[in-house]
C-alpha cells in the first residue's frame, strides 16, 4: 500500500513537471527573444557573470543561463546574482512550496468566497461549478433563474473560474448597449464553470490612471518561516479604450514601493521601461489608497492556504477605498522585470531550504 502511494506521488510529480514544461520552453524562447531586441540589457562583462552569478549558483548545484540576467538586469553594470531565472522558478522554487496538484481545486474562482469568507470580493451575481448554478448567496437554481438574475444586471463582468488569466475569455456586459441574447452567448461560450459578477467601481485615483480598465496589484507573498513576508508589488494599468490591465494584453506595470508610492519608472511587456503612462500621469506621483489595508489583508489571510506558499493576489481598491480581491493565483509570475530579485535579502535563506535543507519536502503530500 505505502509503495502505490509512493508511485502515487510520483505520477503526481510528473504531471506537474509536465504542466510547467510548456510553459517553461515558452518562457525561455520569449526571453531570449526580448533579450536580443533589448535596447539596454545588462552590459557587465561575461567573466563577471561567471564569477560572480555561476559561483554563487554553483553551490545549488546549478548552472543557470546568462539570458535570464541579461534581461533582468536591464541597465545595469553589474551582474545581481539573486535574480531567479524563470526555469528555475517554475520547475524548482514553485513545486518546493506549493502542492500544484492542488492548483485546480484551489485557484477555482467560484471557491474564493468560500476559502476566504472574511475577505471583501466583487458582489457575485451567478456561478456555474461543474454544472451546477448557484446565486450570489449559495444556493442552487436552474440554468432560467441563472439568466433572470443576469438580465436584471445594469453591468457586468463573466470570466472561467477554472484556468483563464492573462485578460483571456473576459466578456463585459452592458445593459445601455447589449441586448439579452449576449447574456445567452455568454453562457453558450462558457458552458460551465464560469462566474458572473459586479463590475468593480474603482477609486478615483486609479479610476484617473485609465477608466476604461479595473487598474489593480498584484502582490507576491510567502509563507516562510512561519511568517508572510510581502515580497513585492506592481500597479497593472490599462491603456486608453482598453478593459483589461493584464500587460501580456498592452497593459503597463510599475512596481509599488511598501508606502504605496509608485517607482520612477514602468515597463511593458517587451521591457520598454517609461517614466510616464501614454494617458499622460507621472509614475512617481502617485501613491496606491488603502495599500496598507492591502497588504494587512494578505498577511492574515495567506496562512490559511498553508498547501500554497508562494501566492500572487490581485488586488482592486474601490471607489471608498475599500481593499477588494479580484483572484490569487497559486502559481503566479515573479515581478522581477519591475521590482527586482523576487526574495531580496531572502534569497539565501530561502534557496537553501529548496536546495540544501529540505526541510519541507513532502509536507504538502
Amino acid at each position: 500500500m505505502r509503495n502505490r502511494a509512493k508511485r502515487g506521488i510520483v505520477l503526481e510529480r510528473c504531471y506537474v513537471w509536465l504542466t510547467f514544461k510548456h510553459r517553461i520552453l515558452l518562457r525561455e524562447k520569449e526571453v531570449r527573444t526580448n533579450v536580443k531586441h533589448c535596447k539596454n540589457p545588462c552590459r557587465a562583462p561575461e567573466k563577471e557573470f561567471q564569477k560572480v552569478v555561476l559561483k554563487y549558483w554553483r553551490r545549488f548545484g546549478l548552472k543557470p543561463e546568462k539570458y535570464w540576467f541579461d534581461w533582468f538586469g536591464q541597465g545595469e553594470n553589474h551582474y545581481n546574482k539573486y535574480f531567479i531565472p524563470d526555469n528555475i522558478w517554475y520547475e524548482k522554487i514553485t513545486p518546493y512550496f506549493n502542492n500544484l496538484m492542488f492548483k485546480r481545486a484551489i485557484a477555482d474562482k467560484g471557491m474564493f468566497d468560500i476559502l476566504i469568507p472574511e475577505v471583501k470580493q466583487p458582489r457575485t451575481v451567478v456561478k456555474n461549478r461543474a454544472g451546477i448554478f448557484y446565486d450570489g448567496k449559495g444556493n442552487v437554481i436552474t440554468k432560467k433563474e441563472a439568466l433572470t438574475l443576469c438580465i436584471q444586471e445594469e453591468k457586468f463582468i463573466a470570466k472561467p473560474t477554472l484556468g483563464g488569466g492573462a485578460g483571456k475569455d473576459i466578456h463585459f456586459y452592458d445593459k445601455t448597449r447589449d441586448t439579452k441574447e449576449k447574456i445567452e452567448k455568454i453562457f453558450s461560450f462558457y458552458q460551465n464553470n464560469f462566474i458572473v459578477q459586479e463590475i468593480v467601481e474603482q477609486h478615483e485615483i486609479l479610476s484617473n490612471l485609465n477608466e476604461s480598465s479595473l487598474n489593480s496589484m498584484r502582490v507576491l507573498s510567502i509563507f516562510f518561516q512561519n511568517e508572510v513576508h510581502i515580497l513585492s508589488a506592481i500597479l497593472r494599468m490599462g491603456q486608453k479604450g482598453s478593459m483589461v490591465d493584464n500587460v501580456s494584453a498592452g497593459g503597463i506595470q510599475c512596481g509599488i514601493h511598501m508606502d504605496g508610492t509608485l517607482y520612477e519608472k514602468g515597463s511593458d511587456k517587451y521591457g520598454n521601461w517609461i517614466s510616464r503612462h501614454p494617458n499622460g500621469f507621472l509614475f512617481k506621483e502617485i501613491k496606491i489608497p488603502s495599500y496598507d489595508r492591502v497588504l494587512e489583508t494578505i498577511k492574515k489571510n495567506h496562512k490559511y492556504l498553508p498547501y500554497f506558499k508562494i501566492i500572487g493576489w490581485d488586488f482592486a481598491i474601490d471607489r471608498e477605498g475599500e481593499p477588494v480581491l479580484i483572484e490569487f493565483n497559486v502559481s503566479p509570475e515573479q515581478n522581477q522585470l519591475t521590482c527586482g530579485p523576487t526574495f531580496g535579502k531572502l534569497t539565501d535563506q530561502i534557496l537553501e531550504e529548496v536546495f540544501v535543507k529540505k526541510t519541507l519536502k513532502g509536507s504538502a503530500d
